[in-house]
């Protein structure tokens, strides 16, 4: 998941000195996860949705940060990133 995800990679960069991240993690997650396969006896379902962690951003706030590099996969207004 984007979490744990996102605690290795603070966990492995406290001793980095280069961080590149060209992972495409999720802008949103579940907020609820099913425990097991939803039942389509439904027509239709609505899942609410939460915000991941920007794990890029979290990398270079860092106060001992390595140097960082990444990558942005958009779809708009390309050229502002």
């Amino acid at each position: 998941s984007a979490l744990q995800m996102r605690d290795a990679v603070l966990s492995a960069v406290a001793t980095a000195d280069v961080y590149v991240g060209t992972a495409a993690v999720a802008d949103y997650r579940p907020a609820a996860p099913a425990g097991r396969k939803i039942k389509k006896d439904r027509d239709a379902l609505s899942v609410e949705l939460i915000r991941n962690p920007d794990i890029l951003s979290e990398v270079a706030a860092l106060q001992r940060r390595p140097f960082t590099v990444g990558f942005a996969a958009e779809t708009d207004d390309v050229l502002a990133y």
